[in-house]
């Protein structure tokens, strides 16, 4: 790929110089430029032009496809409402996230993945990847938990900003009971 592409810009830049050699000895006066081997009238040199022409004019096409339609990249900070100048990055809110999730000693955070929406830069969303340490009333410990992210992100940025969802994972940890027979 690596070839491809280099010979991909070589070939774009021999296109780019013939053009723009051709355009300079038709638009200057010929009292500027030394006279050119080549007549630019004959056939073959229309057609080394032309195809010159329809690269260039592919290579604007695709530079121009690429900018309009490549996907912009999603904003990694949060941008507090009322504070336009104040920006708080998503991986800080994720620590506090992971923190308050863990601090009741319920849960085993393996995974928090936070994204700030284009069109809202004030609301965080979290995902969190949790596995219970505890057998019982998993479901109330997990209201708790969502409750002391938003709250722990309220505090880090001023004003409530975060939805946190929690995904419970079955624990990894397997007991296998093995008898073994001394004889």
């Amino acid at each position: 790929m690596r070839f491809a592409k280099r010979l991909v810009y070589l070939v774009y830049v021999i296109a780019c110089a013939v053009c723009l050699t051709a355009g300079a000895y038709e638009l200057l006066p010929s009292s500027f430029l030394p006279a050119l081997p080549v007549d630019l009238h004959a056939q073959p040199a229309r057609v080394a032009l032309g195809v010159s022409l329809c690269v260039v004019g592919v290579s604007a096409v695709v530079a121009l496809l690429r900018a309009v339609f490549s996907p912009r990249p999603a904003p990694r900070a949060v941008r507090p409402a009322g504070s336009e100048n104040l920006e708080i990055a998503v991986r800080a809110l994720e620590s506090s996230v992971r923190a308050a999730v863990e601090e009741d000693g319920a849960f085993l955070v393996e995974r928090v993945e936070g994204s700030v929406r284009r069109r809202k830069p004030q609301e965080a969303r979290f995902a969190v990847e949790v596995i219970p340490l505890v057998e019982h009333d998993v479901k109330d410990a997990v209201r708790t938990a969502q409750e002391h992210a938003s709250a722990a992100c309220e505090r880090l940025v001023g004003s409530p900003c975060a939805a946190v969802r929690l995904k419970v994972l079955p624990a990894k940890t397997v007991t296998v009971q093995k008898e073994s027979s001394d004889e």
